[in-house]
């Protein structure tokens, strides 16, 4: 198994060329078709490559997306919000959340997916791991911030309150029967801290 993986890493670094030009035919490709028109075929021909190297990289479409997906993340979701206090650097995040999940073709792409996850239950571990786990992490800081000085419960349950913010917003992605917008953001934040306030 350590042989597979450092083959997949040597040939990673031996073809660099190739696998940036799959990368950018994939953010392409999801930018003017969405998920559900990026294919594996469509990626290997728009980057001049054979769709089996994709697939020697790449277990699936939805892995490979995930990655093109990731690398515009960098960009484009928020990081760790500015200093200020707790409910400063909530209603920030979760302002930035909103408009980018509501107002490109990144929702569409996250409620991709969310939706591949549900049938693929090694795909959904790595969509966690590479996905998930590191919007959860950006909020639990801000909430262990907030129980620090004070403005948060110290009994406060991270792991539900971190559900608590993200489930609603994931709700309205998923099913889309109201907006995504900063107002939406700003009462969220308003009504969980009423509750998780001391």
């Amino acid at each position: 198994m350590i042989g597979a993986v450092q083959a997949r890493v040597q040939a990673r670094r031996r073809n660099a060329a190739a696998e940036r030009a799959i990368l950018d035919a994939a953010d392409e490709l999801l930018a003017e078709r969405g998920f559900a028109g990026t294919s594996i075929e469509a990626v290997a021909a728009r980057a001049g490559v054979g769709k089996q190297t994709i697939y020697r990289w790449w277990p699936t479409r939805a892995d490979l997306i995930l990655d093109a997906y990731l690398e515009r993340t960098e960009r484009e979701l928020p990081g760790p919000p500015a200093p200020g206090t707790a409910t400063q650097q909530l209603r920030g995040l979760l302002r930035g959340l909103v408009t980018i999940l509501g107002d490109t073709d990144s929702g569409r792409i996250v409620a991709g997916l969310v939706a591949q996850a549900q049938h693929d239950p090694a795909f959904a571990s790595r969509f966690r791991d590479r996905f998930i786990a590191r919007r959860r992490q950006i909020l639990a800081a801000v909430l262990e911030h907030g129980q620090a000085t004070g403005e948060l419960r110290a009994d406060l349950d991270l792991d539900v309150a971190i559900d608590a913010f993200y489930g609603p917003i994931i709700y309205r992605l998923l099913f889309a029967h109201a907006p995504l917008d900063r107002t939406f953001a700003d009462t969220l934040t308003d009504e969980l801290l009423r509750s998780f306030a001391i």
